[in-house]
């Protein structure tokens, strides 16, 4: 997952900590290959909505669930 002026990554183990930066529900992370066994938010634990393929992972986040300055998902990879 690259850092860029719109999202950012933590990980420990086989949590990934994405702190979303801008205001778009939708996210897509390409060439994200790695099996997935829950995303949610880390603030209320809302699962989420995702699609993965081979170009990526695109997750949604329902409207009203945004951050205004750090929307952060925990992926929790298998």
């Amino acid at each position: 997952i690259p850092h860029t002026e719109k999202m950012a990554y933590t990980q420990k183990v086989k949590n990934i900590y994405l702190h979303i930066i801008d205001q778009s529900n939708k996210v897509f992370l390409e060439d994200f290959d790695r099996k997935i066994e829950t995303l949610k938010l880390f603030r209320d634990r809302t699962v989420l909505k995702h699609q993965q393929n081979e170009f990526g992972l695109l997750i949604q986040v329902p409207e009203g669930k945004m951050e205004k300055a750090d929307t952060i998902l925990e992926i929790v990879l298998k």
